[in-house]
């Protein structure tokens, strides 16, 4: 005969074990646009001769000049390789020697 204890369990280790699933694919999501953004700012940087910090600033400006989500924007650089829609006045100038 089951004992009363072991059938409620069943339920709350089914919620736990759904609980681990949901966290591991938003942790999932949050790396894969982290390694996008991460790359996009590489790419400003190199592109642009801007620090970690100017890049990622100018990622944010790009974002809500084109109200679009950074993720998005970090994507598309990443995907295209390009820069769309940065307009001269946002368009960072090279280091002077």
């Amino acid at each position: 005969m089951p004992d009363a204890k072991s059938e409620d369990a069943v339920p709350a280790d089914e919620q736990t074990l759904e609980q681990a699933q949901r966290q591991v694919q938003h942790l999932q999501v949050a790396l894969e646009h982290r390694t996008a953004i991460s790359e996009a700012c590489g790419i400003l940087m190199e592109r642009f001769y801007l620090d970690r910090e100017a890049a990622f600033a100018l990622l944010q400006r790009l974002s809500s000049t084109r109200n679009l989500k950074l993720y998005d924007i970090a994507l598309e650089i990443v995907t295209t390789r390009e820069v769309e829609g940065l307009p001269d006045s946002m368009r960072p100038r090279p280091p002077t020697r």
